[in-house]
C-alpha cells in the first residue's frame, strides 16, 4: 500500500505513515493522540513597564506624570497587541511533546485534522 499524503505545507508533512516537522519524523503508529493548544503569554517586559509607570506615578513628581502614564499605556498596549500562539501537541509512549507552533489558528487545526485522519486510517 502506498503512503497517502494528508497535509503538506511549509516543511510540515502528514502522511499515512509519518509526521515530519522541523526535520524530525514521528511515526504515525507511535502517536496515541494529538490536540491543538491555544496560549497567550504576557510579555514580562510589558509587565515591568507597567510597574515602572506606576512607580513613577507614586513618586508624586508632577513633571513626570505624563511619562508615567505613557509608560503604563505602552505596557498595556503591548499586552493587548500580543498575538495568541497555537500549538500541535502529540501524545506518544514517551510522553507529551509540543512539536509545532504558529500564530495561524487555521494552519495548526489543519495539521491536527490531518494527523487525526491519519491515525484513524491506521486503525
Amino acid at each position: 500500500m502506498s503512503e497517502q499524503i494528508f497535509f503538506e505545507h511549509d516543511g510540515v508533512r502528514v502522511s499515512s505513515a509519518r509526521f515530519v516537522v522541523k526535520g524530525t519524523t514521528y511515526p504515525i503508529s507511535a502517536i496515541t493522540s494529538v490536540r491543538a493548544v491555544r496560549s497567550k503569554t504576557f510579555p514580562l517586559l510589558a509587565i515591568v513597564l507597567i510597574l515602572i509607570g506606576f512607580g513613577i506615578l507614586l513618586g508624586g513628581e508632577p513633571t513626570l506624570l505624563i511619562f508615567g502614564l505613557a509608560t503604563i499605556a505602552l505596557g498595556v498596549v503591548w499586552i493587548i497587541k500580543k498575538k495568541e500562539l497555537y500549538s500541535v501537541v502529540l501524545q506518544t509512549s514517551s510522553g507529551e511533546s509540543q512539536v509545532l507552533e504558529s500564530q495561524d489558528r487555521q494552519y495548526i487545526h489543519s495539521v491536527v485534522d490531518a494527523l487525526n485522519n491519519s491515525i484513524v486510517q491506521r486503525g
